[in-house]
């Protein structure tokens, strides 16, 4: 039921992006869509051998917290790595401007 679920949203959300670049005649560029998605895979992997190796099979929420807050810190940095994120985003951010220095923006 859980898959069925979430395959009919991913085709729901297609079928809308789908209509809303018709309607709006809007041309996509592919690396708008490849460095989050980049970025979420390299930190949901990261975030989940983390968990793994905290708590094994157990669902502790304290675990999976932890797990949570360095998937959200590993994508922020895989982001802006990637240069996803544009300067004046990430300045809005704490510790954007770390952010910012570290990872050479112009």
């Amino acid at each position: 039921i859980g898959v069925a679920m979430l395959l009919a949203s991913v085709i729901m959300a297609a079928a809308y992006g789908v209509l809303m670049t018709m309607q709006l005649d809007y041309k996509h560029n592919m690396l708008h869509l490849v460095k989050p998605l980049i970025s979420g895979v390299v930190s949901a992997g990261i975030g989940l051998l983390i968990v793994l190796l905290l708590g094994g099979k157990s669902a502790d929420l304290l675990i999976l917290l932890i797990g949570a807050v360095i998937f959200i810190v590993i994508y922020m940095i895989v982001l802006a790595a990637l240069h996803g994120i544009t300067k004046k985003e990430l300045s809005r951010l704490p510790g954007g401007e770390f952010l910012i220095r570290l990872f050479w923006y112009r």
